[in-house]
């Protein structure tokens, strides 16, 4: 039932992303229309949302919380309060507890978040274009590639390029985590 459940909720997530990014823009001029309302808290329009870095971070943030908390979640589950209440018995302090219980167990979620997050951002370039602007990403430099300059051979190469950096950084990312631990 948990599989089901982080199946449908990530399925929604990513049905959404549209209808989020969409409706990022359309808030600031639905904004403007509540100005004009007597009786609303919002003075005058949000301007400094939109085509702004703070902005594009609210969206991401947004966007890719679920895809963080959820293989975390799922991957502290397992935690029992005996477990805990054993090491507490056995003379363990506070930090000993978190690190050792707690980090240990969520590693691999912690992982699984971090994959999944690094990999949507770096290829993403409809919200940068939608709620960024003029903000480049790696992604609004590939795309053009391919629809409007017709450059595949030089798309596929960043492409790949981009993919090789990724796994780079997985790579290594799991090696510091391996760092950590307790043999």
């Amino acid at each position: 039932e948990v599989i089901i459940f982080i199946i449908f909720s990530l399925s929604d997530f990513l049905c959404n992303l549209i209808s989020h990014i969409y409706s990022f823009p359309a808030f600031n001029k639905f904004s403007s229309i509540l100005v004009a309302s007597p009786n609303v808290i919002i003075k005058e329009p949000v301007t400094f949302l939109l085509y702004t870095k703070v902005g594009l971070i609210i969206t991401f943030v947004h966007f890719l919380l679920p895809f963080a908390i959820l293989p975390t979640y799922a991957s502290l589950r397992g935690v029992n309060a005996i477990e805990i209440d054993s090491m507490k018995d056995l003379g363990a302090k506070f930090y000993h507890v978190q690190f050792m219980l707690f980090f240990q167990r969520c590693r691999t979620g912690v992982l699984a978040s971090f994959v999944f997050c690094l990999l949507i951002v770096s290829g993403d370039f409809l919200t940068p274009f939608l709620i960024g602007g003029k903000i480049t990403f790696i992604g609004n430099m590939i795309a053009p590639k391919f629809g409007q300059v017709f450059d595949w051979p030089l798309g596929s190469a960043m492409s790949f390029t981009m993919l090789t950096v990724s796994i780079l950084i997985i790579v290594l990312v799991s090696y510091l985590f391996k760092l950590t631990d307790p043999k």
